[in-house]
C-alpha cells in the first residue's frame, strides 16, 4: 500500500523543516558570543543574569519547560560575573549587552547586573518576542510590568525582585 500525495508531502515539509532548524541551531551554536567588555580585576566568581530594558520592557526567557527566568547562568572558571551574564544573555537570548552594575545578589549567590543593548542589536532581536535561540530556550519575551504576573515563573520567589527593578529603571 502506498502513501498518498498528501501524506509524502506533509513528511517531506516535516523534514524540511526540521533540517532547517538543525542548520539554524548549528550556526547560532556555533558562532562566538562577543568580547566580554569587563577589564578590571575580581575577586568574586559567580552564577549571573542580565537585567536588560528597553523601552520599558524587561527581557526574559522562557524555558522548554515553558517557565519564564531572566537569561542568566553558570560561570566559567575564572569567569567574572559581568562576563558570565553577558555571555549567557548572549547565549540564551541572541542579545549582546554590557554588563554595568550589579542590582541585586540572591541568597544562592546568582548576581543580577543591570545590562544594556549593544547599539548594532537588530529589530528581531529587540522587538522579537518568539524563535528559538538556543538549545535550553524556546522564546525571549519584552514584558511591560502589567504583563509578569500572567506567566510561570522558573523561580517565583524571584517574581518581586524583578518587578522591583523593573519599577526603579522606569521612573
Amino acid at each position: 500500500m502506498s502513501a498518498s500525495p498528501t501524506k509524502v508531502l506533509g513528511e517531506l515539509v516535516t523534514i524540511k523543516k526540521l533540517l532547517l532548524t538543525l542548520a539554524l541551531v548549528g550556526l547560532f551554536a556555533c558562532s562566538d558570543a562577543p568580547e566580554c567588555s569587563f577589564k578590571e580585576d575580581f575577586n568574586i566568581e559567580a552564577n549571573a543574569g542580565c537585567f536588560v530594558v528597553s523601552n520599558g520592557r524587561a527581557l526574559f526567557v522562557e524555558g522548554r519547560k515553558g517557565k519564564l527566568s531572566l537569561p542568566g547562568g553558570a560561570k566559567l572558571s575564572g569567569e567574572a560575573p559581568q562576563c558570565t551574564a553577558e555571555r549567557e544573555t548572549w547565549e540564551e537570548a541572541g542579545i549582546s549587552v554590557r554588563a554595568q552594575n550589579r542590582l541585586y545578589t540572591f541568597e544562592n549567590g546568582f548576581q543580577v547586573f543591570d545590562c544594556d543593548l549593544l547599539p548594532d542589536q537588530s529589530i528581531r532581536s529587540i522587538k522579537g518576542t518568539e524563535g528559538s535561540w538556543g538549545l535550553e530556550i524556546v522564546r525571549v519575551h519584552w514584558l511591560a510590568l502589567s504583563e509578569l504576573d500572567e506567566f510561570v515563573w522558573r523561580f517565583p520567589d524571584q517574581l518581586d525582585v524583578y518587578k522591583n527593578l523593573l519599577i526603579q529603571r522606569n521612573k
